[in-house]
Formats: structure tokens, sequence, C-alpha cells
């Protein structure tokens, strides 16, 4: 055979050579761009063509005497793909191992999160550790959906405070957090305050910062007694007869399990009953301030944290089983079905009273003190939660907006409608619950609000 026709055989079988060596190229890139995983043989077909591309480069004079200049630059051009194709599978590998190492801590993160969970609570049945682990599940999962809802509903909580013309109204628990922001607003709307707290010292320096501080006073009060509930009231009617608003602020959340000295579980008797109370023996006053077109308005500061919580009507005061997370979701939960049935009776009975819950908001406030996402991620609070001055502006909505006037029973988040469980719509459950706090707090049914 003669030279040149070596020669073309030559440069046809190296053509053939390197086309074979482009698909497998080409199928290698794809299988790894899909399942990004790092196999053996990815790196050897790229390592073939860049040799194969070395003796054709070395076979290039032949080639190019040939009048095949083009084949050449083919060469040129399949030695650039063989190298990007190199970093491609470099790339995938690397993504493949980060993915890996995630999924390996996460699983070794929630492993020992359980084993330690399960060791601390080895002593409790099974079903109460379940329990448990679900409440602190949902309760993450409505604190995820709150932080959704503050952000989706910025631009609407938002209010412009009246002059309300010195009407008059009683706030418990205004001298920190949202509350001192409740009283600041209603003092800026000319609203004459009555704070109930416990140390009432403590509301002279802030009545001396705020706007018509002058028109601000505060009770003794404490929540975790009936006894001091009722005498904080007897103070409240006998210089102030007439009442427009009632602010039912004051709270607590988790801790330890503790009764109170009536007996109660101290969330329960704290963030509802002794509030059912208040509002029971203020309610001749409010009664009074109220008017057709403008009616007096008691508002329970509820939560979100009420979303995966029911009431325990068979074991309210959780003696059986105590589960911290459970008690502060099921008083929150209290709040917001007591005032909607409240309102229906007061509609019923023509009184012109309204009765609101309102979530305040995800609020940078000392009740998350002692949690863990606190001590875990103090600086995220600042980031990501409201302000207690913008936790505030949902209430003063509820005290101030006349677009909720025919709107009792109302459950507002962001100065809108808020999602509220199915547990708190089912009349049945509202009434029972009415009844079993009439019982607890010693007052007759037909006689709440009447006092």
């Amino acid at each position: 055979m003669s030279d040149k026709g070596n020669m073309e055989r030559d440069r046809i079988t190296l053509y053939m050579k390197l086309w074979y060596k482009k698909v497998i190229k080409k199928c290698i890139v794809f299988v790894a761009s899909k399942s990004k995983t790092e196999v053996d043989i990815p790196r050897a077909p790229c390592h073939l063509i860049l040799n194969e591309q070395r003796d054709l480069r070395t076979n290039g004079t032949n080639i190019t005497n040939t009048g095949s200049r083009e084949s050449v630059e083919d060469f040129q051009r399949s030695e650039s793909n063989g190298r990007q194709c190199n970093r491609s599978v470099a790339s995938s590998g690397r993504q493949h191992n980060l993915n890996m190492s995630l999924a390996v801590a996460s699983a070794f993160i929630l492993t020992s999160a359980a084993a330690i969970y399960w060791y601390v609570n080895r002593h409790k049945p099974l079903k109460y550790i379940l329990s448990e682990l679900r409440y602190a599940i949902d309760m993450q999962g409505a604190g995820v959906g709150g932080l959704i809802d503050d952000w989706v509903n910025i631009r609407r909580n938002r209010i412009v405070l009246p002059d309300a013309g010195r009407k008059i109204a009683v706030v418990t628990g205004g001298a920190r957090g949202i509350g001192s922001e409740v009283v600041r607003g209603l003092l800026k709307s000319n609203v004459f305050v009555i704070a109930g707290v416990r140390k009432p010292e403590s509301m002279k320096k802030l009545a001396d910062n705020m706007e018509n501080g002058e028109n601000l006073i505060a009770f003794p009060l404490d929540l975790q007694s009936l006894k001091s509930v009722k005498q904080f009231a007897q103070n409240v009617m006998d210089r102030f007869p007439t009442i427009h608003f009632l602010v039912n602020n004051a709270g607590i959340m988790y801790g330890d399990y503790h009764v109170t000295e009536d007996g109660f579980e101290n969330q329960l008797a704290v963030n509802h009953l002794s509030h059912f109370y208040l509002t029971h023996l203020l309610l001749p006053a409010l009664k009074r301030g109220g008017t057709i077109g403008e009616a007096a308005r008691v508002v329970n500061v509820s939560s979100c944290a009420h979303y995966p919580g029911q009431i325990y009507f068979d074991d309210i005061n959780m003696k059986e089983h105590f589960d911290t997370t459970a008690a502060y979701a099921q008083s929150k939960l209290a709040q917001l079905m007591s005032a909607r049935y409240i309102n229906k009776m007061l509609e019923e009975d023509g009184c012109a009273v309204n009765a609101y819950s309102v979530h305040p908001g995800i609020v940078d406030t000392d009740l998350f003190e002692k949690t863990m996402f606190k001590k875990a991620f103090p600086w995220a609070m600042k980031l990501f939660f409201k302000t207690p001055a913008k936790g505030a502006v949902p209430i003063l909505f509820a005290c101030f907006d006349k677009s909720i006037e025919r709107r009792g029973g109302l459950y507002i988040s962001n100065c809108t409608e808020g999602i509220s469980n199915k547990f708190s719509k089912k009349l049945d459950h509202q009434k029972k619950l009415f009844e079993i706090s009439c019982e607890l707090v010693g007052i007759e049914v037909n006689n709440f609000g009447k006092a």
C-alpha cells in the first residue's frame, strides 16, 4: 500500500477513535449531571481522550500534510472539552461529598437529640414521650408559620392612632415588653390607662418617659391569685365605674409544673383563668362604657401557639401528665375560645361590648428568656422577630379599628383575620370551656358578667 494510502487509513482510524471517545465523554457528563455522584468510570475516558489527543498532535504534521487542517482544530476543541469534562466531574464529586457530609451530620444530630431526649424522659410511658415530641414539633411549625405571617403581612401591620377622647382602659402586665408598648399607644391616643402589675412603682419611671404619662396609674395585680384579681378589680371599679377597653395582656410561657394557691396549673391560671375572672368582674363597667355603634372592647392577647393545642377537659390542670408546651398551647387556645364565646353571649344579651383575641406576632420579649431557642440563637431573635412596638400594633388595632365593630369574636393577626385551629371553632367546645372556667373560679354560669 502506498504511503499516501497509509496516511489516509491512519487519519480515518484516528477520527473513528476520537468520535468514539467523544460519545463516551458525553454519556458520562450526562450521567454525572443527573446522578451527582462520583464513580471511577468518568475520569478514565477523559484521560484516554487526552492521551489520544496527544497521539494526534504527534501525527498532526502528517495529517496537515494531507490538507486536513480542520482535523487539527477538531483535536484542539476535543482537548478543551476534555478539560471541561474533568472539571465538571470534579465539581460533581465535590457537591456529592458536601451533600453526603450534610446528610451524615444531620442524621447524627437528630439521632443524638432523640437519644438524649429518650434518656432524659425514659421514666415516662411511651405515649407521653410521643405526645411531647409531637407538641415540640408542632410548636416549631406554628412558630415558623407565625414568622412567615409576619413577613407576608408586614405592610398590613399598622394603625393610625385616633384621639380617643379620654376613654378609660385597663391593661394587665403593662410594665415591660408588648404591654408597655400597648400602654404607650393608648396614652398617645389620649386614653386614661390603669395598669395591673405586680409592682406598681415600676410604672412611675415608664410614665415619666411616655407622652401623656400623667394619665397612667397602676394598681397591684398578681395573676397567680384570684384574691389579688378580685382586689384589683375592686380598686378599679371604686375609682372608674365606667371602662371602655380591657386588654388582657399579661402572660407567662413554659416553665416547670407549678400549682397556684387556688390549685390551678400556673400557665392556665395566669394566661386564662385570672383574665377570665377579671373580665367577669369588670364587665358591668364595660357595659356602661359601650354604646350602639361604639362598643366597649375586651382584647385577649392570645398567640399562634394555640394552633397545636387542645383543651384537656378531663385533666385541664394536667395533674396526670404535665407537658409545658401543651400547657402553654392550651392556655392560649383558652383565651381565644373564651373571647369568642363571651362575645356570642354578649351579642345575644344585646350588650354593647365586643370581645376579640389577638396574636401579636413572634415578638422579641423576655418570654423567650428560658427557651432553648433563645440560648442557641440569641442573634436570630433580633434579626427575625418583631419588636415589642410592632407586636403592640395588632392589639391597638383591636382596641380602635372601626372596620371590626361588627366582627366581635374575631381572631386578629397583623391587623387582619388570623388563622385559628378547628378545635377553637367548635361551639360545643367553647361552651364546655366556659362552663369549666366558671366552675373553677367560682362563678354561676348564668351570673357571668353580672357581679
